[in-house]
């Protein structure tokens, strides 16, 4: 995941110097069903998401996914296991899966490739997510970003 959205951060950038998401919490999921999931893993994050746009408030930047030109799609299981698949102008998709748990309004994510492990802060307000994190452009430079994902199963 790390991976794939340093990506996107990247693409942002360089649309922004080429070119020179605000969260609600709600404990609701607006009557949509959600499969069971394993302790220590939120049911409400079990389905099929798509990323929608990014926002960098430091740049006080929002980019749809479908401006820049790349698919993300994460599909979190009840059991624990997720798959993200990316696909940009190149149309050649990538694949991460791993595992998944979540604990105090954090998700966690292990990559079974590498076994490198990501927390990233989460909300869900029905059917739109928001993940926030922070991404390391250069050594010493960080971007914080919001990434909006909608639910699409």
């Amino acid at each position: 995941m790390k991976r794939i959205l340093k990506y996107f951060i990247f693409i942002i950038t360089f649309l922004t110097t080429a070119l020179l998401v605000s969260n609600c919490s709600s404990d609701d999921n607006d009557g949509n069903p959600t499969e069971p999931a394993a302790p220590g893993h939120d049911p409400k994050l079990v389905g099929k998401w798509e990323l929608v746009e990014a926002y960098i408030p430091s740049m006080n930047l929002t980019v749809s996914a479908e401006q820049i030109g790349i698919s993300l799609i994460a599909e979190f299981n009840a059991d624990g296991n997720y798959t993200m698949t990316s696909t940009d102008s190149t149309g050649v998709p990538e694949v991460e899966k791993g595992t998944w748990t979540t604990a105090n309004g954090n998700l966690t994510l292990k990559n079974s490739d590498d076994g490198s492990e990501e927390e990233i802060q989460y909300t869900i307000t029905g059917d739109i997510g928001i993940l926030k994190s922070t991404y390391e452009i250069t050594e010493d430079n960080e971007i914080p970003a919001d990434y909006k994902f909608k639910r699409i199963k």
